[in-house]
């Protein structure tokens, strides 16, 4: 019995992991970024949740799914910016730093970049 249970335990585990990857998508479909976000085609969002799901949380250290999404709408908005910024990505694989400051980082980073894209977007 203990087998099953087991089995079963990580049988939910795979639908809860693939129900939030759906989500993530959908909600940065929901941004609407269009050509300012990464990808900017949005046919290639559910191979950037895949990817991003997979290296944050075997680079970066990051578990939960707050964290995930945190770090999947930062790569979404900031894109090259921050995929190619060695100072941003050598913070986030630094295993001293704590997630929670991880996140505020993260957080922080978000909230220029959106700043940045709306007043790209504003000037067009």
């Amino acid at each position: 019995m203990k087998s099953f249970s087991r089995e079963h335990k990580e049988q939910l585990s795979k639908l809860n992991v693939e129900e939030f990857k759906k989500q993530c998508v959908k909600d940065l479909k929901s941004l609407e970024l269009g050509k300012y976000g990464y990808p900017p085609v949005e046919d290639e969002i559910p191979a950037l949740v895949e990817t991003v799901y997979t290296h944050v949380k075997k680079n970066y250290g990051l578990k939960t799914q707050k964290e995930i999404k945190i770090s999947m709408i930062a790569i979404y908005v900031g894109g090259n910016n921050f995929l190619n910024n060695k100072g941003y990505t050598t913070f986030m694989r630094n295993r001293d730093i704590n997630n929670e400051q991880k996140m505020e980082f993260l957080e922080e980073f978000i909230d220029k970049q959106i700043d940045l894209l709306d007043e790209r977007m504003c000037h067009e």
